[in-house]
């Protein structure tokens, strides 16, 4: 007041005023001080403004200012404590995990079980695409999942191979899931390692196939040779019935002769499926062609086998496996899907080897039954166990189509060299 008074400056000032009926406001005074003629202030000029509600509203708003920080204040300390927890069940927890930034389509982080089972450190990893660490084969699969779950629909786990930074090749089951952290959209891809599981799968097989070609030559060999005995001892007494003129006894006997002949092929036919042909003596395509030509005959459907290129298939295991996949997809077809033409292809190409079976049927059903699951989780099974990649494509109408890829020459316990 002083300063304004010697400099005769504009003089503001807001305080507080009791009104004659006792109430409490707030006024702002804005005026000049007037002078006498020695320069002694002797009244103001201006004008006073009753700011009662304008100083109400700015007090409610620092309330609510205050309310808001506190609030921001408890939040930011949330998050940070939320995320804290994250990243230290992240780090620890037994699985590989990744966070896949959905808009940049790049991998954000990773915590140590993941880097370990991939070979990569953390800022190798941020710098990866899909196609640094999947098969060419195995992308198209992945490119459709990761679509679906960015529609919104369910996508189940799956098993898929990642390439290690030294080029080896690890099968991961695969399980996707939806999460937000501050402000971007991630999707938290959780990893385990399931090579011993493969190979648990793989010896289960062995021993399931080494003892049905057990119980083929028993069948073979057992029942298949007493069979045939009693067929030989039937038709000798067939012909002494004829002989001595028994027509009727002749006429029965006859039959039997005919049943015991069908008795006969049947345990045959059963003993031949049950073990399996010597795979490196006569090859997978002679294989695959005598498969082609017992399903025409059995089904009455068109079966065709074609081969392209020269397939080189390192093992008998995976020969057998191979086989089993294959036999397993026609029979689906000629059972289930109803195809009236089936293809059996076996191609080679560079360093992969592509088996196919496609069929012109109705393709699998909604409501599969529980033999059909069986069968294409036992297809699965068995891919798995050569390190192979299986494809299963079906189109209500429009039939099935199996595909299985793996890479030649050397394929051990479901890594890829």
């Amino acid at each position: 007041m002083a300063r304004c008074i010697a400099d005769r400056e504009l003089f503001e000032t807001e305080y507080r005023i009791v009104w004659p009926d006792k109430s409490l406001h707030w006024v702002a005074v804005r005026g000049v001080f007037q002078s006498d003629e020695q320069g002694a202030p002797t009244h103001l000029l201006g004008i006073l403004l009753d700011i009662t509600v304008r100083k109400r509203t700015e007090e409610a708003l620092q309330r609510l200012n205050e309310v808001l920080d506190q609030r921001v204040k408890d939040r930011t300390a949330e998050l940070e404590e939320s995320e804290t927890r994250f990243h230290a069940i992240f780090e620890h927890v037994a699985d590989g995990l990744m966070l896949r930034d959905l808009k940049r389509g790049r991998f954000a982080l990773a915590n140590e079980a993941a880097l370990r089972m991939l070979g990569y450190t953390q800022k190798e990893l941020t710098k990866l695409h899909l196609e640094d660490l999947h098969l060419p084969e195995d992308l198209p699969f992945i490119r459709g999942q990761i679509t679906r779950f960015l529609r919104g629909e369910t996508v189940t786990g799956a098993n898929v191979r990642f390439k290690r930074k030294d080029g080896g090749l690890v099968p991961m089951d695969l399980q996707p899931t939806a999460m937000r952290l501050g402000r971007k959209d991630y999707v938290l891809l959780a990893i385990r390692d399931i090579s011993e599981r493969i190979r648990l799968e793989a010896a289960v097989l062995n021993a399931a196939e080494d003892e049905r070609q057990r119980i083929g030559r028993e069948l073979h060999d057992g029942l298949g040779q007493t069979i045939t005995g009693i067929g030989y001892l039937t038709q000798g007494l067939h012909e002494d019935l004829k002989k001595n003129g028994c027509d009727d006894l002749a006429a029965n006997s006859g039959r039997l002769v005919e049943l015991m002949g069908k008795a006969t092929r049947e345990a045959h036919d059963l003993a031949n499926g049950m073990t399996s042909l010597n795979l490196n003596r006569h090859g997978m395509a002679i294989a695959l062609q005598e498969l082609a030509a017992n399903t025409q005959e059995v089904y009455r459907s068109s079966c065709r086998f074609m081969e392209s290129g020269s397939p080189q298939i390192p093992d008998e295991n995976t020969s057998r496996q191979l086989f089993r996949i294959a036999q397993e997809a026609v029979n689906n077809a000629a059972r289930h899907s109803k195809g009236k033409t089936i293809h059996i292809r076996l191609a080679h190409r560079r360093d992969r080897v592509t088996l196919t079976v496609r069929d012109t049927g109705k393709g699998i059903p909604e409501t599969a039954s529980k033999r059909t699951g069986m069968g294409l989780r036992i297809m699965q099974y068995r891919a798995d166990a050569i390190g192979a990649a299986l494809k299963i494509d079906s189109a209500r109408g429009k039939g099935v189509t199996v595909t299985c890829v793996f890479r030649s020459p050397g394929i051990r316990n479901g890594v890829i060299p």
